[in-house]
Parts: structure tokens; C-alpha cells; sequence
């Protein structure tokens, strides 16, 4: 008797529990989006606080939120303002959008500039002293999928460009390969059920995503293991040591950057072969060469160097090589940025001052003066 009074018992909590469940799951359904809306409109100036900055896109999976003024956005100790247009392009504040531009600028992070204002990014820096008619579709993890997704949903809404750049970065080998499946309509989905769960529960349960959210700090754009947010960036190269930065900037913590100096053909957390990912990232970049050629519009291509790269790789690497032979019968310019920190001659020492010089440490990305490096090499380079 005993017993079945426990077990009765226990039956009515797992149904109250299902119950309640059911009941928030039907709130969350009919009213979650207003409820989140307002608590994140709340919070938005938050610095930590990077959910509704990055949302996600039907056609080209992810973007950054249209019509967003953020105070304080948050990168390691930094705060900076973000903001973008109708379109979710990341400009100067109070920038109105338009349609018809001379060139735009396509890549990830590096291109949407994590941690710097948008006049201190090398997109900013070159819209400002070349021409007004410069569009940034940059934004964090994109790759080759994904530039043809955005580039041609941008296009069949009515974009003119003259002339397209993509800053190829050395990530997007294992975001092509990890993350991104490119279906033949030019919609870029994600490649794991995880990750498609993740956006279906965004889409349709929006509390119940929040609640994932903090409790969990993951984030859906990155791929690997770490989070989104570095652990650490240190605002001031006299707080970290060369010895610290050797640890920090280690081969094996990089497996993104490592293909480019890996002597393996598959290296452990790649879905497949280096080969096999390089083959596929040249088809998906002819894509976007005919689709541009035949609207006659421009090609051009950019590469540039993670720290990793300058600290365990030659300045002519694989990834120079690939793009530099791309281009020899589709690109008006191949811009090589390697050379701005790369030297074959550069001891450990001249690698770690060119580091703490251009980059923010701690992290991939360029600080100010390594955008300003970019922008200033680009503009010397670069033929509209």
C-alpha cells in the first residue's frame, strides 16, 4: 500500500510536470517573441549581452539584427557601439541604407570587425577614404556558402554592385566543412541536427531558447568547442608576457588556423580531408564567380594571416597559394595582406612584437592599428 501510494504519487508530479510544461511550451508558441523582445530591449547595452545582435537569417543562415544601435557592446574588456542598417549591414551610426553601391566588401569576423567601432574597421576606414558607396556584408563565421547565399539574396532584392571583394579567411575551410550545407535553390543551411534544433527552437520557442541561452552562454555561430566570447583579451600588451602569449596562440588550441601548417591531410576535428574541403570551397567560389560574371559585375579576392599563422607558418603558405591561383583567370585584383606581417627573415621575437602590435591579444582578431594596416595596404593595392 505504501508503495503504490509513493508510485500514485509520483505519477501526479510527472504529470503536473508535463502539464506545466505543455502550458509554457503554448505561452512561449502564441507570446514568447513579445515577452523576449521587451526584456531584450531592456538589457541591450548590456556588454555581455550578444543574443539579438545576431539572428538568424532564412536564406543565408545568420546575420546581424537590421535597425540595431548598441552603446556597449561587449569583445574581452571593450566596450564599442554597434549599429546597423535596415539591412544588417554594420555602418556608422545613423547611416541610411540604400541599394546601389561600388563596392562590396564580404568576409567574416575580420570583415565585420569584432571588437572596433565601424570607423575604425578596415571596411570604415576604406569607405571613408576612397568612396561613400562601399557596402560591409561582413559578419562573424561566414564562409564561401555563405558569401554566395548573401551575395545572391542581395542581388535578387535589388543590390547593384560593381564590384565584389571577399576577405577569404583561413577559418572558413572548417566552417565550409563543419558547419554550412548549400542547397541548390542558394539557401545555406546548418550541417549538424543539433544545430538545426538550436534555430527551431529560436524560431518557434523563444523563452525556452533564452533560458538555453543562459544557462548554457553557447552560442550558434561558432564552430568547435569554445564559446563565442574569448576567455580573455587583455586591453594592454604589458599584462601578458611573450611566454603567456606562446601559450595563449598554441597549435593545438587552433585547430581553425591549423590546416594552413598541418602536415596531416585530415586533422582531427574536420569532418573530412583538407583536400576534399579546399575542392569544395573552390566549387562553391566559382559559383560566385560566374553568378558575378554574369551580371558583370567584378571579382576580387584578399587574404591576411591569424596569429597562428605567423607564429607556425611561412608567409607564402597553402593559403596564399589556393587563392592566388584562383585568381589568375577570375579576379580583378588578388590582394595578399601576408606581407604586412610575414617575413621569412622574423625571428620569435619579431613575431611577438608584430603581434602585440596588430592584434588584439588573446584573441585572432586586429586591433585598431591592424585595420588601419589593411585598410592603408588595401587602398594602395586595390583597383575599382
Amino acid at each position: 500500500m505504501y508503495i503504490k501510494n509513493i508510485f500514485n504519487f509520483f505519477l501526479k508530479f510527472l504529470l503536473i510536470i508535463f502539464i506545466s510544461l505543455i502550458l509554457f511550451l503554448t505561452i512561449d508558441y502564441l507570446y514568447g517573441k513579445t515577452f523576449v523582445d521587451k526584456y531584450i530591449e531592456s538589457i541591450k547595452d548590456n556588454p555581455i549581452y550578444h543574443k539579438k545582435q545576431r539572428i538568424r537569417h532564412s536564406y543565408y543562415h545568420h546575420t546581424l539584427a537590421p535597425n540595431i544601435d548598441y552603446k556597449k557592446t561587449g569583445w574581452g574588456p571593450k566596450t564599442y557601439r554597434l549599429c546597423t542598417d535596415e539591412w544588417g549591414l554594420k555602418y556608422k551610426c545613423g547611416t541610411k541604407s540604400k541599394k546601389s553601391y561600388t563596392l562590396a566588401i564580404i568576409g567574416d569576423s575580420f570583415v565585420e570587425g569584432l571588437g572596433i567601432p565601424y570607423e575604425e574597421t578596415f571596411a570604415g576606414i576604406i569607405n571613408f577614404k576612397t568612396t561613400p558607396e562601399i557596402a560591409n556584408l561582413g559578419v562573424s563565421s561566414y564562409s564561401p556558402k555563405i558569401y554566395y547565399s548573401k551575395l545572391k539574396y542581395f542581388i535578387e532584392q535589388g543590390f547593384k554592385f560593381k564590384h565584389v571583394i571577399i576577405f577569404v579567411d583561413v577559418s572558413d575551410l572548417i566552417d565550409d566543412i563543419n558547419s554550412y550545407k548549400l542547397y541548390p535553390d542558394g539557401k545555406v543551411r546548418d550541417k549538424r541536427l543539433g544545430k538545426r534544433i538550436e534555430w527551431f527552437i529560436n524560431a518557434y520557442f523563444p523563452m525556452l531558447d533564452q533560458l538555453i541561452f543562459r544557462l548554457s552562454k553557447s552560442n550558434r555561430y561558432r564552430t568547435g568547442e569554445t564559446i563565442f566570447t574569448p576567455t580573455k583579451i587583455y586591453s594592454d600588451s604589458k599584462q601578458i608576457g611573450d611566454d603567456d602569449l606562446k601559450n595563449v596562440y598554441d597549435k593545438k588550441m587552433n585547430l581553425r588556423s591549423a590546416w594552413t601548417y598541418s602536415k596531416e591531410k585530415k586533422i582531427k576535428g574536420y569532418d573530412y580531408g583538407i583536400d576534399q574541403g579546399i575542392e569544395e570551397q573552390l566549387r562553391t567560389m566559382d559559383m560566385i564567380y560566374d553568378y558575378l560574371a554574369d551580371r558583370k559585375i567584378k571579382l576580387s579576392v584578399a587574404v591576411y594571416p591569424w596569429p597562428q599563422t605567423i607564429l607556425y607558418d611561412v608567409p607564402y603558405n597553402k593559403h596564399v597559394k589556393i587563392w592566388e591561383e584562383f585568381c589568375k583567370r577570375r579576379c580583378a585584383n588578388f590582394i595578399n595582406h601576408y606581407p604586412l606581417f610575414m617575413n621569412e627573415k622574423d625571428d620569435e621575437q619579431k613575431k611577438y612584437t608584430i603581434i602585440r602590435k596588430y592584434y588584439q591579444l588573446g584573441d585572432i582578431h586586429f586591433n585598431a592599428e591592424g585595420n588601419k594596416a589593411i585598410a592603408e595596404d588595401f587602398m594602395k593595392k586595390f583597383k575599382f
